[in-house]
């Protein structure tokens, strides 16, 4: 349990050169995707992509709402490195017919559609005042501050280590992480995404196997009426 405490805690990624393209004659912007794939992980990426990201500063708006395009790599990045642990710690512990799922879902998604689903959810959280109180926010952090410690210490020292050093990085080993404000924020979007999924998204199960499911809220029908109602704009487009 220590380590699924710790996953759900510590969000590391990275980020290499994105390859631009030129205009064409509807105007969008011929981007490339990124090449990750041998890439040297460096968590800080994740938090600050490097200047040399040359994706155009907006690569989409959502009712008006920009997509930048440090999103839009740093997507990527938390795409591969999702593929990365399904291919590194996923192997060793569940069945090759979900290994294979989870590998598909994460190989076949568009970094630039999620953005926009969760643009979209985002506001569709505010507009049904499903957004928990900033007080709320702050008890959920310290509950989670106190769960990760604890799950710190019960780690493997090797594994303890490099759990450590990710939360370093992100600002996280100190103390009173509900004196983050900025991440308190964050807490507090997901706490009303949460309430939004259970509220409007279908509860699924898929069976692998016969022994073997996996479970989720099924948001598909919910966000094609998002997109249906919203003003969506595209500054670029994929050059495959």
């Amino acid at each position: 349990m220590w380590r699924t405490a710790l996953l759900g805690s510590v969000a590391t990624a990275v980020l290499l050169i994105a390859c631009g393209g030129g205009g064409n004659a509807d105007g969008l912007v011929t981007i490339h995707r990124l090449d990750l794939e041998d890439a040297e992980l460096n968590p800080l990426y994740f938090l600050n992509p490097p200047p040399e990201n040359d994706y155009p500063g907006v690569v989409a708006t959502v009712n008006k709402v920009a997509i930048t395009g440090d999103e839009l790599a740093s997507r990527q990045v938390m795409l591969e490195l999702g593929r990365q642990q399904v291919l590194e710690e996923w192997v060793d512990v569940f069945p090759l017919e979900i290994v294979d799922v989870q590998l598909e879902k994460v190989e076949s998604e568009d970094p630039l559609q999620k953005l926009i689903d969760d643009e979209l959810e985002r506001q569709a959280v505010v507009r049904f005042g499903l957004l928990p109180s900033y007080e709320e926010a702050v008890e959920y952090t310290r509950g989670l501050e106190k769960k990760t410690k604890r799950a710190l210490e019960r780690a493997p020292p090797d594994e303890r280590e490099a759990h450590e050093e990710a939360l370093r990085i992100m600002g996280l080993l100190k103390d009173d992480w509900a004196a983050d404000s900025a991440l308190v924020q964050r807490y507090q979007q997901g706490m009303g995404l949460a309430k939004l999924r259970q509220q409007e998204c279908r509860w699924e199960v898929k069976t692998v196997d016969y022994v073997n499911a996996s479970a989720g809220h099924d948001c598909s029908e919910f966000l094609r009426q998002e997109r249906e109602r919203a003003e969506i704009v595209y500054y670029v487009r994929w050059a495959d």
